[in-house]
């Protein structure tokens, strides 16, 4: 029997506990110093890597960015950007935060007097000088492993924070075909916070491929999650956020995935690329935003002429915005929208709009002439309460929402299917209509939570399936006020 008083004893057993926390410790951490190990030998981004080599500064003559500084008289510093090393030189200015120091020695390096004042160009305007190509120079082509795709201006913890004007100049090549694990966000800039984006195209294509998401994704041509103000910008890329993890939201959109400030705005903005997909939780579309949230201001004076057509558990997408909390006014799109539930254990719903896919504040003024579909293969939930809605303005409109002076032109599919069509399985709801497909219409004693419509055409050639029997008299009195017999002005 052991003599518990015994010294040796306690020693021994001293000795195992700290045996087994140094193995609990190895065990725990030796995984997270590999990482970080793998992290300090991994090679750099090859944009960061031509970022690095930039050359910046005062002199007219610099090659790749020239600053001009402030004169105090309400003009900000200024960073003219020249070529796409300078822009990848603003980039990872960006990302890592770096600031002007205060230099007290002379082994300061000579171009950090060149940062910005303030982290990510705050009160700073920064400009395009020419046109500017994103292909990978060549000598960077054989860099091995090192990945070549572009590195968003901006992430979460490093945001852009000052104002850009792209000087009507285009941008072109840019590819993306990474899914950083620090960047949720994603586009030519990632997130922009209280600055701006103006006068800027964008050529090139987003390619995320497959990948098991950690964190709901922001997807835009232009930017990928905006606190910001975008103006007169245009999208002329291919968007395929791919097949994304099962857990989280992917937010896409053609200029910003999603906007989300108060008194932010987007207007004078258009989308050409396609946009598409085949995995998702669940998903939020559009071909100007993906999400505009209720805090946000304007979404006006836009347009889109690209195809939707992707998938998810669950699915909301629209021609302008997927969900549309903002005032949406004077916009129109003739791209078609394809929304797709394919999961057959799905129980959330499905809804597609020529222009949102969920209304949740106000739309005027505005036209869709492009096809619009939901399919739905899940199941019916518990209360029976999930539904597929396609409408050829809004798949659906909330309680104390508008839609109002708007045209339903939509014309069939290319494959010669209904304008306006919705397929499902499993007995889940269906509602379609001309301009809306499912509308709040559920207070009779306060008519002031019902949605509003009022002045929407819509043209008899906006076709619906023959058999469709879901309150085809409300279509035609509610949603559509008057339909137009011919249209009334050619539609392409």
């Amino acid at each position: 029997m052991k003599d518990r008083n015994n010294p040796s004893n306690s020693k021994r057993t001293t000795g195992n506990c700290f045996r087994w926390f140094v193995s609990i410790a190895i065990l725990t951490f030796l995984p997270m110093i590999a990482a970080v190990a793998k992290a300090q030998t991994d090679p750099d981004p090859a944009w960061v890597t031509q970022a690095k080599a930039a050359t910046v500064g005062t002199d007219v003559s610099s090659t790749d960015v020239v600053i001009t500084e402030s004169t105090g008289d309400g003009n900000p510093t200024t960073y003219t950007v020249k070529t796409a090393t300078g822009l990848a030189w603003i980039a990872w200015v960006t990302n890592k935060g770096k600031t002007h120091p205060e230099i007290t020695t002379t082994s300061e390096p000579n171009y950090d007097s060149f940062y910005p004042a303030k982290a990510g160009f705050e009160d700073c305007a920064v400009e395009l000088a020419d046109n500017i190509s994103l292909a990978l120079p060549t000598e960077l082509n054989t860099v091995g492993d090192t990945n070549d795709s572009w590195v968003p201006i901006g992430y979460l913890s490093h945001k852009f924070k000052g104002t850009f004007n792209g000087n009507n100049k285009t941008i072109t090549d840019l590819s993306i075909t990474e899914e950083y694990t620090d960047y949720n966000a994603i586009g030519l800039f990632g997130r922009i916070e209280g600055g701006s984006i103006n006068n800027l195209t964008v050529e090139g294509k987003i390619e995320l491929g497959s990948y098991a998401t950690s964190s709901t994704k922001f997807i835009g041509g232009i930017v990928g999650y905006s606190e910001g103000n975008i103006n007169n910008c245009h999208n002329k890329c291919t968007i395929d956020y791919g097949s994304a993890g099962e857990n989280y939201e992917i937010n896409v959109g053609g200029i910003v995935g999603k906007i989300d400030y108060t008194n932010c705005s987007i207007t004078n903005c258009s989308n050409q690329g396609k946009i598409s997909g085949t995995k998702g939780k669940y998903c939020y579309i559009g071909g100007i935003v993906g999400i505009a949230t209720i805090n946000s201001k304007a979404l006006s004076n836009c347009f889109n002429s690209g195809e939707i057509d992707a998938t998810a558990t669950a699915y909301v997408a629209g021609g302008i915005a997927g969900s549309n909390s903002m005032q949406l006014s004077n916009c129109y799109s003739t791209g078609a929208v394809k929304a797709k539930v394919n999961d057959s254990n799905s129980e959330n719903s499905c809804y597609a709009g020529g222009i949102a896919g969920i209304n949740n504040k106000t739309i005027t003024n505005c036209y869709s002439t492009g096809a619009v579909s939901a399919t739905h293969s899940g199941k019916s939930d518990t209360y029976n309460s999930n539904s597929c809605c396609a409408g050829g303005i809004a798949g659906s409109s909330s309680s104390q929402t508008t839609i109002s002076n708007c045209l339903a032109l939509n014309k069939s599919a290319a494959d010669g299917s209904p304008a306006i069509s919705v397929t499902v399985t499993n007995g889940i709801s269906i509602k379609m209509g001309r301009v809306v497909g499912n509308y709040y219409t559920g207070s009779s004693s306060n008519a002031s939570y019902n949605t509003k419509l009022s002045n929407n055409y819509a043209s008899t050639l906006t076709t619906m399936p023959d058999n469709y029997t879901y309150d085809k008299a409300t279509d035609k009195k509610k949603t559509a006020q008057i339909f137009i017999w011919k249209i009334i002005f050619p539609i392409s």
